[in-house]
């Protein structure tokens, strides 16, 4: 993905009466030339801006790629808000998508999930780039995970394991399967936290197990909510006393 156009949002001066026309010059240029790196049969467009020419950016996409498919929606950016004179707090911004030919939204199994009617994001506690491969360095995120077959619920976590020592030894649990964190061709990696993480996680519901998928090395795809989330629940227990 390529970062086209980052600006300074002061680039027109507000004062100024021809602003609104300078700004879509502005934009019309750049946008000409993100047109030209663009993939007609699949390919996004994906542009972020404030409330300040959100409308107007939305004619000129209109404008200026009838042959897309174009969403806008509105993102999260403050939950505090940002406070401004005489008017009311901005919490969000908005992102436009301008998709192309054959390009589709879809869910990303190895990324994160979305929980139904919840709103919260829950991540693949299994890690998947080329430097989460087990190793020395991290014992403590090389356990095995007890999954009861017939709840879908983490019964048990087992002792972290050192890299030499091989997971086939790891004695198993009477109507459990054991999850390790595998790639679906076998490759070991690491969990996304501690064993002692994990279990707190678990412990506070911030954990859980999701799809059986018994035709993989990793029996079942384990899930636990990322930071910001947990960020935002301690920010709202000190501020509701309790």
């Amino acid at each position: 993905m390529r970062d086209l156009v980052q600006y300074n949002n002061d680039y027109v001066d507000i004062n100024d009466q021809y602003r609104h026309s300078k700004w879509l010059a502005f934009m019309e240029r750049r946008l000409k030339l993100a047109k030209q790196l663009l993939n007609i049969k699949n390919s996004v467009l994906i542009v972020t801006i404030d409330e300040k020419e959100y409308t107007r950016l939305g004619l000129l996409l209109e404008q200026m790629f009838p042959e897309a498919r174009i969403q806008m929606i509105s993102t999260l950016v403050n939950r505090h808000g940002t406070s401004r004179a005489n008017e009311f707090s901005r919490t969000n911004e908005f992102i436009y998508f301008v998709m192309f030919g054959s390009f589709e939204i879809s869910s990303l199994d190895s990324a994160k999930y979305l929980s139904a009617g919840s709103g919260l994001h829950w991540h693949t506690l299994r890690r998947s780039t080329a430097t989460n491969f087990r190793d020395a360095q991290h014992p403590n995120q090389f356990y095995p995970i007890y999954v009861d077959i017939k709840t879908n619920i983490v019964k048990k976590v087992g002792d972290c394991l050192p890299v030499d020592v091989n997971i086939d030894t790891v004695p198993s649990e009477v109507g459990c399967e054991t999850v390790f964190p595998l790639r679906d061709d076998g490759t070991e990696m690491m969990w996304g936290v501690s064993r002692d993480k994990f279990i707190d996680y678990l412990r506070r519901g911030y954990a859980r197990v999701t799809r059986h998928t018994p035709k993989k090395p990793q029996k079942y795809v384990v899930q636990y909510l990322g930071r910001c989330y947990l960020g935002y629940r301690k920010w709202q227990y000190s501020n509701c006393g309790t």
